[in-house]
């Protein structure tokens, strides 16, 4: 099952920013010569997007639109073409000290090869759209990343491509992901944590001072003494959590005023492990409780779970740690939501 979700990662709009004098673009040719220059106003520029594998399929983001201008007024209609390179790599790997690999073949698709500039004006009337070819982005997963150029390949009525201002960059990224960073609602059921108090049971606690019979303090009515609180200085803390029975998860929540981020990971068997993902590499969807904000990491589709291991990276340099024997540095939230 294949699911899409549009997700923005580095959106830029190609072509819609004026040069404004010569002094300004001296690199680019696109002044200074006796016959039109068609061009991108936003030149060799690097747009990003992604391909994301998640357990129900392949997502993928790429927004970049495409307008072509001239140094001077068309005097009759005249047609631009547009290309896919994927010869560029080298070079610009060279250039910026990458090592992306090129695009494949199809991977890209532009909405128009062909562009058309109405006499006496200066900018196309089309605008060209290039998307992602999900069949073949099926294949392509190097963490490396994937590079190709959009580029001005020819025009008629005497207008000629600009030589090194008619190319524009898509660099594709590459990442495998259990979390929704788009999810716009909790999917599944929060689960009341005065239901689970007597059920979840923590198998063990390591770092910070942590003690396993400490994880009960989680299920405190009040939000303030809901607090798991270290009583050591480090850099890393983990814990494992027995949920009692195996159910499938739609997502979690967990919050430390003194972390950077925590990995939260999923098993059925207390051995093999599949990650979730860590909370500082991904966008939250917040719920209102009461008072409180709750930040969910939401998944993509549930996934089955009996136990969970959260690993916590801290934030040596935080103010709260000198107030650690008030419960400042400490774990304050935990939960999950379940599809049953």
């Amino acid at each position: 099952m294949k699911m899409k979700y549009l997700m923005l990662c580095g959106a830029l709009f190609l072509g819609t920013a004026a040069l404004t004098s010569c002094s300004e673009d001296e690199s680019y040719d696109v002044y200074g010569y006796d016959y039109t220059r068609a061009y991108f106003n936003v030149a060799k520029q690097t747009t990003n997007g992604m391909i994301v594998s998640t357990p129900v399929g392949l997502v993928t983001s790429l927004d970049a639109k495409v307008v072509v201008k001239t140094t001077s007024a068309a005097t009759s209609d005249t047609k631009v073409a547009l290309a896919i390179d994927n010869s560029v790599v080298d070079e610009y790997n060279k250039e910026h000290g990458t090592s992306y690999l090129p695009v494949p073949d199809g991977a890209l698709e532009l909405s128009s090869n062909v562009v058309s500039m109405k006499a006496g004006e200066l900018v196309t009337e089309d605008t060209v759209d290039v998307k992602i070819n999900e069949e073949v982005a099926k294949n392509m997963n190097s963490s490396d990343g994937y590079l190709a150029a959009v580029v001005i390949a020819s025009a008629d009525n005497g207008v000629r491509p600009s030589s090194n201002a008619a190319i524009t960059y898509i660099h594709l990224g590459y990442s495998e992901s259990c979390i929704n960073d788009d999810a716009t609602e909790l999917l599944g059921r929060a689960c009341n944590l005065s239901d689970v108090s007597s059920v979840w049971t923590c198998l063990s606690a390591t770092g910070c001072g942590l003690d396993k019979s400490g994880f009960s303090s989680l299920f405190e009515s009040y939000s303030w003494y809901r607090r798991w609180k270290f009583s050591s200085k480090e850099p890393k803390a983990e814990f494992v959590v027995d949920l009692g029975d195996t159910h499938k998860i739609f997502a979690f929540n967990f919050s430390c005023g003194v972390m950077k981020g925590a990995t939260v990971s999923i098993s059925t068997d207390n051995s093999s492990w599949t990650t979730l993902g860590n909370t500082a590499e991904h966008k939250p969807f917040s719920v209102r409780d009461g008072w409180d904000t709750i930040s969910w990491y939401v998944l993509y589709s549930s996934m089955s779970a009996r136990y969970v291991k959260v690993s916590i990276d801290l934030d040596m340099n935080h103010s709260d740690w000198e107030w650690m024997q008030y419960g400042y540095a400490s774990i304050d939230g935990f939960n999950l939501a379940y599809a049953d």
